[in-house]
């Protein structure tokens, strides 16, 4: 999820938005449960936690997140933010950014 080429920072920028948009801001305690070392959580602390750390706890990190959102909000609530997010993020780019990458 961390891209290397994003010198203006503007998945970060995006994932912030979207963290709000999407509600995932009502599920904060879940990611300070999960993301081991996060102390604020908001899209674009996400975003850094994701660029520093390996792929491998980042897996076990999301796996622990899913598990905790749906046990509170249901089965497929992580499946449906995902979509949400994934969504947002997809409005919120341009065509030059689609071209960058």
């Amino acid at each position: 999820m961390c891209f290397a080429d994003d010198p203006e920072k503007l998945y970060s920028r995006i994932l912030s938005e979207c963290f709000f948009e999407t509600k995932l801001h009502k599920y904060k305690h879940a990611f300070k449960e999960c993301y081991v070392g996060i102390e604020v959580v908001n899209g674009k602390k996400l975003y850094d936690w994701f660029c520093s750390h390996s792929e491998e706890s980042s897996e076990l990190a999301d796996k622990c997140t899913e598990e905790k959102i749906n046990q509170q909000a249901g089965k497929d609530a992580f499946s449906e933010l995902t979509y949400d997010v994934m969504n947002c993020t997809l409005s919120k780019l341009t065509f030059d950014d689609y071209r960058r990458k």
